[in-house]
């Protein structure tokens, strides 16, 4: 989201007042323990910010509350520019401002609402430290990696709420949905058997189940059907006739038109989806035309269709929200009942579920917090270990995957079958929404993932390697909230150049009669 800016307006309050308490936009930060910025907000500072970090902000945007620059790059012929190299941006956004194609999930992190104003912490996308002197890179990083503490210090200071992961989702008038189908009656099975469609849609719809179909019904009248079909893979098809494949039972039909309003464009890993406005010519002169969102995986080999009554009158924008939601995975039979059987079957790994008795609410917070610290805190640290250095994996050494990519070092693992075996542990430590958004995306996509299975077999990339630098201090350990089915732990962690340590809100909730991690330091702290 952010660019690099240089000679930017600015609100410039040159003071040589700069005290403790004041408004210091525009000025260095020599001793001040505060900053106020736009619209009053206030943002505690934290130790290493005297004398390297400028506080400014940029009139012209009217969502920006305050941003920090680093002060030693300032008039660098190639970097930094006038006001020095911009580490990071805090804005304030609407609802109606909450676009998400316009986020970057490596860049920008949502992390507080309140009054229906939603709060982010962006960092710049393009190269703003010198990469050249070392000792300047260390110090813009080591001052960038203080934003998460700073968001929790505004939090606090301002009366805010952590941001909440379907806090887009309810700021856009959504709610997150996850449908699961029987594919027993499939012609063509799924390549990963039963399905699950996470998907958001309008508050105030529901979805109801019947034989042999799901409905979306609103004020309990169905406005729209969901329907789950296989599909078959051919090669050699064009790029741009795929979708023609996959939908190949509707798609080139004779009286029904869904070629022409069919709007791709969204993707979730390796789900794609799309809109659809479909004409209907029938005999007697019967046309009419529905509006639709489609869905296909090409590792499930499976595809969703939700096709609306004629009738009603969905938005595009509606339409464009719902596609860009959905999300098709394997569903576990554990996701959808109380039969842990195969999360208490860990062959020899790790974690050890917390099954969840007592509601969060009506226990103490000195039982929570023995919970934390005994149980689910350690749970995290061994799944930190295992992405970190591959603790606790037992490798034959002998037997290599070989890739054309040479910083790989894909060596067997023994000790896990497979990746489903390792997904079972990962789902006794996280919640859904930590493992799609935070830990699948680390340990099994992109160009160069941690763990790879071939033939059958898990491999995970030596050629990696990383320590826990982070100790927690149980002694400051608080609960903040808790409700029935979630509770919140404030827990500072400290670091060698760091003893005071980094205050950090872990959220814990209630899935599948686990306690999970809903945010975890591990892979929710910048760094």
């Amino acid at each position: 989201m952010n660019k690099k800016r240089r000679g930017i307006p600015v609100i410039a309050l040159i003071l040589t007042l700069c005290a403790a308490s004041g408004i210091i936009i525009g000025c260095s930060i020599e001793k001040q323990s505060t900053v106020t910025g736009k619209f009053g907000f206030v943002i505690p500072l934290p130790a290493g910010f005297n004398n390297k970090v400028a506080a400014e902000s940029d009139e012209n945007r009217d969502n920006e509350i305050v941003s920090f620059y680093h002060i030693p790059t300032r008039g660098h012929p190639e970097y930094g520019g006038e006001n020095g190299a911009l580490l990071f941006t805090i804005l304030r956004l609407t609802a109606d401002r909450l676009v998400p194609e316009e986020f970057q999930p490596a860049n920008d992190r949502f992390f507080a609402q309140g009054d229906d104003w939603y709060y982010v912490i962006s960092k710049p996308t393009d190269v703003q430290y010198v990469p050249t002197d070392q000792a300047l890179s260390a110090e813009y990083f080591m001052l960038q990696d203080k934003s998460a503490e700073i968001a929790q210090n505004f939090i606090k200071a301002n009366g805010l709420e952590p941001f909440t992961s379907d806090g887009v989702d309810g700021a856009k008038g959504f709610v997150r949905n996850s449908i699961k189908t029987d594919t027993s009656g499939f012609y063509i099975k799924p390549a990963a058997g039963e399905i699950k469609l996470d998907i958001s849609l309008p508050k105030g719809w529901e979805v109801s189940h019947f034989d042999p179909g799901i409905n979306i019904n609103e004020n309990g009248k169905a406005i729209a059907e969901i329907s789950f079909i296989g599909f078959e893979l051919y090669p050699d098809v064009p790029e741009d006739r795929f979708y023609h494949m996959v939908y190949s039972d509707f798609m080139n039909g004779s009286m029904a038109d869904w070629d022409s309003g069919y709007k791709p464009g969204w993707n979730q890993g390796t789900t794609v989806s799309a809109t659809d406005k479909v004409s209907v010519s029938m005999p007697e002169n019967d046309t009419y035309s529905f509006f639709a969102v489609l869905a296909y995986d090409t590792e499930l080999l499976a595809y969703v269709v939700i096709s609306f009554d004629r009738d009603y009158p969905v938005s595009e924008e509606t339409l464009a929200y719902i596609a860009r939601s959905i999300k098709l995975s394997p569903a576990p039979a554990a996701a959808e009942t109380d039969d842990f059987s195969d999360l208490d079957n860990l062959v020899e790994l790790f974690v050890t579920p917390v099954y969840a008795g007592e509601r969060a609410d009506k226990t103490g917070d000195t039982e929570l917090l023995a919970l934390f610290e005994k149980s689910l805190y350690p749970n995290s640290v061994i799944i930190c270990d295992l992405y970190m250095n591959g603790t606790g994996l037992d490798f034959d050494y002998d037997i290599k995957h070989i890739t054309d990519d040479n910083r790989a070092d894909y060596t067997l693992v023994k000790n896990i079958e497979n990746i489903e075996t390792l997904k079972n542990n990962l789902k006794a430590v996280f919640s859904e929404n930590r493992l799609d958004s935070s830990v699948y995306p680390v340990f099994f996509e992109g160009e160069l993932p941690l763990f790879v299975e071939n033939g059958g077999k898990l491999y995970y990339n030596r050629n990696t390697g990383g320590a826990r630098a982070y100790s927690p201090d149980y002694a400051k350990a608080a609960v903040l909230s808790k409700s029935a089915e979630r509770f919140t732990v404030e827990l500072p962690m400290t670091a060698p150049d760091n003893p005071n340590g980094t205050p950090f809100i872990y959220s814990i909730v209630k899935q599948n009669g686990m306690w999970v991690f809903d945010r975890n330091f591990w892979f929710d702290y910048e760094p």
